[in-house]
């Protein structure tokens, strides 16, 4: 049996004790999920710099119509965006399987997302 809390704003803190679950995933299929690959990361990378590159190609072209050239503008600002996230499994050092690819992309996307690359690893994995 639970004691009943002191106080209301015990009751809200403490709330009624977990129960047991089933894990969402089986080991075998979170063991498939985790093994690292080498081209899902180059396809992505790829995928990123054609973004920035068609983004800002279309924005950079004086005599293309306004209306196109902003949406150059929009596909920049998402592949700007965007890099966070490429600098965020790049700094877990998932993304590729060499960790010296992973250290100077993750530098790199940290530069196009105003984060330095080190420390936020570092503060990152105390996060986690």
């Amino acid at each position: 049996m639970v004691p009943s809390p002191a106080s209301p704003a015990e009751a809200a803190t403490t709330g009624p004790p977990l129960a047991a679950t089933t894990p969402l995933l089986a080991n075998s299929e979170l063991t498939e999920l985790n093994q690292r690959q080498r081209w899902p990361a180059w396809r992505q990378l790829l995928g990123h710099g054609a973004l920035l590159l068609a983004g800002g190609g279309l924005w950079g072209w004086p005599a293309l119509p306004l209306p196109l050239r902003l949406m150059g503008l929009l596909l920049l600002g998402w592949g700007l965006a965007f890099s966070f996230c490429a600098m965020h499994e790049c700094a877990h050092r998932t993304a590729f399987l060499d960790r010296q690819r992973n250290d100077t992309l993750a530098w790199w996307f940290g530069v196009l997302s105003f984060y330095n690359a080190d420390f936020y690893r570092r503060y990152h994995q105390w996060h986690h």
